[in-house]
């Protein structure tokens, strides 16, 4: 009872759609994690919803940002009515579901997208060390923050453009963020971000995997999810606690229930 109590009371949301809740604003990131499940559940599953993740796709890069007199024109706003960043997240997923679109349906409108999308982030967020930073901010401040997830997100994307387009580069340009990756996300600093980063970072490093052979990234998720299975859980409710609070959050436990089912799945399954 009481591990049914934690996840329906944090599965409560303020923002919810009316007529079961007062509406909110609406973030291009979220809608890019929906469609990406919506490829999927038509490719893993034979799910009809090819229409569906194409609608999210037009949505998303219908708000590419055409200022000319900012930092680094363009790019896909997270939330314009709420804070106008440019986010890596909210362009290198939308990249991801366009590939992924491109994959199924062959056109070239949803290749050309992507690559803009990615090309941007990388013009843009990619520092000297190999790692994105999070974004740009309405004034043009850069936030220099590198998240897991968002390493991830141009990891997936860039081996989702090779196998679009078989050029090399993006491979080259995947190993190399992982592998940077690896050197600055040491058990220390993993601690300090949440699980759910962690997830989209190793369901990437997988993918990445599954293109190249290297075991490398399969063994990081083993140990990975090992480590929280032994540090983080709580053995008399089963969920996890990894937040600095020791709070049993929904999307904590959400995170380690994919990391835990991507270790079990086929490749193809992983988008």
């Amino acid at each position: 009872m009481r591990t049914t109590t934690i996840l329906l009371r944090q599965a409560t949301c303020p923002t919810l759609p009316p007529p079961h809740g007062p509406g909110g604003d609406r973030y291009n990131d979220d809608n890019e994690w929906f469609g990406i499940e919506l490829i999927r559940a038509y490719h893993v599953s034979g799910q009809p919803t090819l229409n569906k993740a194409k609608m999210v796709f037009n949505l998303v890069t219908s708000q590419w940002d055409v200022r000319a007199n900012v930092l680094c024109p363009g790019g896909i706003p997270q939330a314009p009515r709420v804070n106008g960043d440019r986010n890596t997240v909210s362009n290198a997923p939308a990249a991801q579901l366009g590939l992924q679109l491109y994959l199924r349906t062959r056109q070239p409108a949803y290749l050309q997208a992507a690559r803009r999308m990615y090309d941007w982030v990388r013009a843009c967020l990619l520092t000297s060390d190999g790692l994105y930073e999070d974004h740009i901010d309405r004034r043009g401040r850069v936030d220099a923050t590198k998240w897991t997830y968002n390493q991830g997100t141009m990891i997936g994307a860039g081996v989702m453009l090779y196998e679009a387009t078989h050029d090399p580069r993006y491979l080259e340009q995947a190993k190399f963020t992982a592998n940077r990756a690896f050197h600055a996300f040491g058990p220390a600093q993993l601690t300090r971000q949440p699980l759910y980063f962690h997830a989209i970072y190793i369901r990437n490093l997988l993918l990445l995997g599954s293109e190249t052979g290297d075991r490398q990234y399969l063994r990081f998720a083993q140990r990975f999810a090992a480590v929280e299975w032994r540090k983080d859980r709580d053995r008399h409710s089963g969920l996890f606690t990894a937040d600095p609070d020791r709070e049993e959050r929904l999307l904590d436990q959400a995170a380690m229930v994919q990391i835990y089912a991507l270790l079990e799945v086929r490749p193809r399954n992983y988008f």
